[in-house]
């Protein structure tokens, strides 16, 4: 199980604000946790996906977008995930 600090925004607008999150990161990827956030509301759109390990980091973007696995989060220690 993976625990997270997640995030949800639009533009500049914030649509689901920090909360934490948990997840089985067994064959999950980015998708499975930003449906699971969201309710599937957004799931239509075009997400970029930034993670970080503590709030003074500056964020880094997932290259694979929504597709990338859940499991790097644990083997890289990155607590926080940012949808925008």
């Amino acid at each position: 199980m993976l625990y997270l600090l997640v995030q949800v925004s639009e533009n500049i607008y914030c649509i689901i604000s920090e909360r934490v999150v948990s997840i089985e990161i067994t064959n999950n990827k980015f998708f499975d946790l930003f449906d699971a956030i969201t309710l599937e509301k957004y799931s239509d759109r075009e997400v970029q996906v930034f993670v970080r390990k503590e709030k003074s980091e500056s964020w880094r973007e997932v290259d694979n977008r929504l597709r990338g696995d859940l499991k790097m989060l644990e083997v890289l220690g990155f607590l926080q995930a940012k949808c925008l």
